[in-house]
């Protein structure tokens, strides 16, 4: 699942399953968000990572809760080039 929205946009994420039965890649990708919430999701068996957040813009901010990631090559990867 690919998320990429303009800075003021809040997003939520709930209830989802990622489940990489033959190598799939990244669970859920971000390029862009303002705020995003994954909430109760889970992950297994990506060949990347379950939570990939590659943001170009610093100001944005990421909540994580009650979610499993298990079997993956990483579990969550946040980085920015901008900003602290």
């Amino acid at each position: 699942m690919a998320l990429h929205c303009p800075r003021r946009y809040q997003g939520h994420l709930r209830s989802l399953m990622f489940e990489g039965l033959s190598g799939g890649s990244n669970g859920i990708n971000v390029t862009a968000v303002g705020t995003l919430h994954v909430e109760a999701a889970s992950s297994a068996g990506l060949l990347n990572t379950a939570i990939f957040v590659d943001l170009t813009a610093d100001g944005s901010q990421i909540f994580i809760k009650d979610t499993i990631m298990r079997n993956n090559g990483a579990g969550a990867n946040i980085r920015t080039t901008q900003g602290q």
